[in-house]
């Protein structure tokens, strides 16, 4: 899988991995990582972050009842 460069959303319903930008006072760039299970986010640059790529990841395996 290959991070794929954000455009306005994240697609919709769907489990992705997201990568996080934010520039700081002293000029430094910091990153973070996360997922989300929402789908259909928008971009949000609140705080000075913003979503820069994401990768699609797969389903979860099912859980079975012992």
């Amino acid at each position: 899988m290959e991070w794929i460069k954000v455009t306005d959303s994240l697609p919709d319903h769907s489990t992705v991995l997201c990568c996080n930008t934010n520039y700081q006072h002293l000029g430094y760039l910091r990153q973070s990582v996360w997922y989300t299970t929402d789908g259909d986010k928008k971009v949000d640059t609140a705080n000075g972050w913003g979503v820069t790529h994401w990768m699609p990841l797969p389903d979860m395996p099912k859980t079975y009842d012992l």
